[in-house]
């Protein structure tokens, strides 16, 4: 995209040839910034910022992948080997998780409060999160019975809870790096132990983040956080063995937009703050709409420029990450 750019600009005027050549120019320049607009839309959404980092460096090499496009991601099967829809285990799971770690007053409480659990359960970092575990878990041939898998999480607690909860120092900060972007030779030593690790750190830098969500995803102190991810852990990979899920395939940034776009609709944050003052916030078929939907409908997505003959672009630079989401 960007050699394209800089050829269709760097090519001179020579009659009707040359305003054609211009007219593509100044069209991908707006679709650029279109795409621009919407991932930072999405940001304010509650997507998760590969330009933020947890260790609070201004370029993190490490914590980005989080957050970028995966290549290889977790989708849900029609049906489990039982005939449910992965939903159902999610609601059930997040329904468990609420009864167990909170105490809503009423029944409407508790259903805003399993609502904004699953909504970070059905995540795409913590998908991410699972399908490299299960990857590792089965490459490294792993076939550790439930009752042998409980007792490894109930062991890494304590570990977790020194790394991601104690004061960031520069080898705590080391510490999680390797375990996010670990060398390949060194895991192919891991244990179980040390997989599932990777998994609680992974999910945990994504819950810490600060979005438009994060404030619902608190839980309290860094024991209940801890065992929450566990339980997270535990209830994916029992979904993995009932044939609930399986692995897909994000191949350009381009169907990465779209599965943020999937989930933040799925878990519209007008959706689970449903009411204010009594009045919803957008109609319910314009919160149902793709940004691509709006697009077609109307022909412009508001707050990317205007309209017009001029080229007027609004900044809103995506951070040192920006090359790699806007690559397609």
């Amino acid at each position: 995209m960007k050699y394209l750019l800089r050829v269709c600009e760097n090519i001179p005027y020579h009659g009707s040839g040359g305003l054609h050549t211009r007219q593509i120019s100044r069209s991908l320049r707006r679709s650029r910034l279109m795409r621009r607009g919407l991932i930072h839309r999405q940001f304010d959404r509650g997507r998760g910022n590969p330009s933020v980092s947890w260790c609070n460096k201004e370029q993190c090499d490490y914590e980005f992948v989080i957050f970028t496009n995966p290549v290889l991601y977790l989708g849900n099967r029609p049906k489990s080997s039982q005939g449910l829809h992965a939903d159902v285990y999610f609601h059930d799971f997040a329904n468990a998780m609420v009864t167990k770690l909170f105490a809503p007053e009423d029944s409407k409480a508790k259903k805003r409060k399993a609502l904004e659990i699953l909504s970070f359960v059905d995540s795409p970092p913590v998908r991410v999160a699972f399908s490299h575990f299960m990857e590792w878990y089965n490459l490294l041939g792993f076939k550790l019975s439930d009752r042998q898998f409980s007792r490894a999480l109930v062991a890494v607690q304590p570990v977790f809870q020194g790394l991601m909860f104690g004061v960031k120092t520069a080898a705590r900060i080391e510490a999680i790096h390797e375990y996010i972007v670990p060398e390949t030779e060194d895991m192919k030593q891991w244990t179980p132990s040390q997989l599932i690790l990777r998994f609680l750190v992974w999910c945990e830098i994504w819950r810490q983040q600060k979005t438009s969500r994060s404030e619902s995803w608190k839980l309290g102190s860094s024991r209940t956080a801890t065992e929450f991810l566990t339980a997270v852990l535990l209830n994916y990979k029992m979904m993995w063995r009932e044939g609930c899920l399986h692995t897909s395939t994000t191949e350009t940034n381009l169907v990465w937009d779209r599965v943020w776009d999937d989930w933040l609709r799925k878990y519209s944050l007008q959706e689970i703050d449903e009411v204010v003052n009594g009045e919803f916030f957008y109609p319910r078929d314009q919160l149902e709409m793709s940004e691509e939907e709006v697009y077609k409908e109307v022909g412009y997505l508001g707050g990317i420029g205007q309209c017009d003959d001029v080229y007027r672009p609004v900044k809103c630079f995506l951070g040192y990450a920006e090359d790699r989401l806007m690559h397609l």
